[in-house]
Order: C-alpha cells, then structure tokens, then sequence
C-alpha cells in the first residue's frame, strides 16, 4: 500500500505546518509519525490548530508516557505499538503491583522511573538468567547460545513479553502490543493478528 503523501522534517522543528498542509491536501485515513515526541507533540498540537481530524500512529519509541506528558490532550487517539504489555503509570492491577514491588526494591530512584527501559530490562535479565541456568555451572559463550536457543515462550510475568529463540533467529519478542491513548493513557488495544506476519513466516 502507497502512502497518500510523504512529508519529511528534522529533529528540532518547531513547525510543522507546511508539512501538515500537504498531508491535509491528501486526505489519509491516518498520519504516520516517526520521530521524536518532542516533534510528535508539537506536530499533533498544529494538527489540531489546522483542523486535521485524523488519528496518529506513532512508532514504538513514543508509546511511552513521556508522549503523552508533552503533547497533553493533543495525544488523545493517538494509536501505536508497544513493545511490552502495559506502561508505566497503568491501572492494570499486574502493572500496579510490579511498580509498587518496584518502587520497594529502588526508593531512591529519579523521578520518572520506572520507565519503558526498565520494564524491558526486567523481561531482559529474567530471559538472560535463565539461559545461564539452562546452559550449567561451566558457562561459555557457546553454550550460553545454544541454551537461549533453546528457549519458547519465556515468559516471567504479565508486564513481561513472551521470549524465544531459535538456531534460525536471536529475535527474542515476536509480540507488538498495539495500544491508543485514551484519557491521557497508554491503553492496550484488544486486538490479535488473525494471520501469521509474512516476515516472522522465514524464521520458523
């Protein structure tokens, strides 16, 4: 499928605005955007101001809650996928639960944390330690490898994503989690693929 139009802007913009009216002569049924929330915000703050009614779909890097801090209720619709099951900051009794068990263990974290990358770090380590428990007490890098190749369907917890790998690809997580911003909140979305992707068909 072809995109309507394709604009392009750098990093640091602060208006978007002859960019916008090319995608309003288009007429998309939704506005891609790749970049920074930085951007993102601003962009979908002059969305707005020229009109423009039609959602954003951001990349994983802005499903964040930083996007929805600077962009404010201009984020609202705002769809995308994430790499983990629920953000930092959701209701969802497994997301409320692992922050608090969190917040416990590091009290003297920065403010913002714990954020996407530690969400990612804990599924991360988690996958790591269990190669190294599967490969024995003589670890090597080789059998470090092929213990993680070993490994389906890892999952440590709910606010973690499956893991697996194989001698055919190190990939890890196979799963996105679309999500939409609603009410000034990274929800999931759901919704499940009812057809295998094409690309991950190469990998099995």
């Amino acid at each position: 499928m072809a995109p309507a139009v394709r604009v392009e802007f750098n990093i640091g913009d602060k208006d978007f605005t002859p960019q916008l009216v090319e995608v309003q002569k288009a007429n998309p049924d939704v506005i891609a955007f790749f970049g920074n929330p930085a951007e993102a915000a601003i962009a979908m703050r002059q969305a707005k101001e020229l009109g423009l009614k039609q959602p954003f779909f951001v990349g994983s890097n802005m499903v964040d809650p930083g996007l929805v801090t600077v962009a404010k209720s201009s984020a609202e619709g705002v769809m995308g996928f994430s790499l983990i099951p629920y953000l930092p900051g959701s209701k969802a009794p497994d997301m409320v639960k692992w922050e608090a068990a969190w917040k416990k263990e590091y009290p003297n974290a920065p403010a913002g944390r714990p954020n996407n990358f530690d969400l990612l770090a804990y599924g991360d380590m988690y996958v790591l330690a269990e190669g190294m428990k599967r490969a024995g007490p003589n670890l090597t890098t080789d059998g470090l490898i092929r213990a993680l190749e070993g490994i389906q369907n890892y999952r440590v917890g709910p606010v973690a994503t499956p893991r697996t790998f194989s001698t055919k690809h190190h990939i890890g997580n196979f799963a996105l989690v679309p999500m939409v911003v609603k009410d000034g909140q990274w929800e999931p979305v759901p919704w499940s693929s009812t057809r295998q992707s094409d690309i991950l068909s190469r990998y099995q």
